[in-house]
């Protein structure tokens, strides 16, 4: 990355930027960026951009429960609950109600009022022979982080203030890994892994 950085090939001033990608694509001031894609996360970023996007492969396609999609969330005080999981159950169970949903009609200028640019249809699309899907041993395991947050808290603040450095190739990384690795290892990153390891274990041991 810092060498791509340095030939010109990253924007420049990428790592200060907020604005998701398809921000920056739609305005003309790149043409690609690095992301994990699903089934139709594709659809959903070629939405965003407002332009037709392609994806080149990098790796194997992994299933596991380490990135959340996009979710829908029901209020508690909803008085409409069960209309409401009527219309969600349509839009996961039915295609055209899905497209017609996140796509619109065709009618509209550019996007339709409702603008689901990043709507999730994972959970509709069929099973494809395209390409084998591994399947992670851990998928479906959720780590209870009570005991370490305070930990975790500052392993999060850490990996915030390198990520957009690290991956948009501003900071040499022959330097600024070292240093963000020991950083981690002063926050208390062992424990954390070792409290996971050990509830992964035991999910692990209970479900087989």
């Amino acid at each position: 990355m810092h060498q791509w950085y340095q030939e010109g090939l990253i924007l420049r001033n990428a790592s200060l930027r907020d604005e998701p990608a398809t921000d920056r694509m739609r305005l003309g001031n790149s043409f690609g960026f690095f992301a994990r894609l699903n089934r139709d996360s594709l659809d959903c970023c070629t939405r965003a951009c407002g332009t037709e996007l392609t994806a080149i492969p990098l790796g194997p396609t992994i299933q596991n429960g380490s990135i959340p999609v996009e979710s829908w969330c029901l209020p508690v005080t909803n008085s409409h609950r069960r209309e409401a999981l009527d219309l969600l159950e349509l839009l996961y169970t039915d295609a055209s109600c899905y497209n017609l949903f996140a796509n619109g009609d065709g009618k509209e200028e550019q996007f339709h009022p409702w603008q689901n640019l990043y709507l999730n249809a994972s959970g509709l699309m069929s099973e494809t022979d395209e390409q084998t899907q591994w399947v992670s041993p851990a998928y479906g395991f959720s780590f209870n982080n009570s005991a370490v947050t305070a930990k975790l808290d500052a392993c999060r603040a850490l990996k915030n203030s390198y990520h957009n450095g690290l991956m948009c190739g501003y900071l040499d990384s022959e330097e600024a890994l070292p240093e963000f690795l020991e950083k981690l290892e002063q926050a208390g990153i062992q424990e954390i892994l070792q409290a996971k390891q050990s509830a992964l274990d035991n999910w692990l041991n209970a479900s087989h």
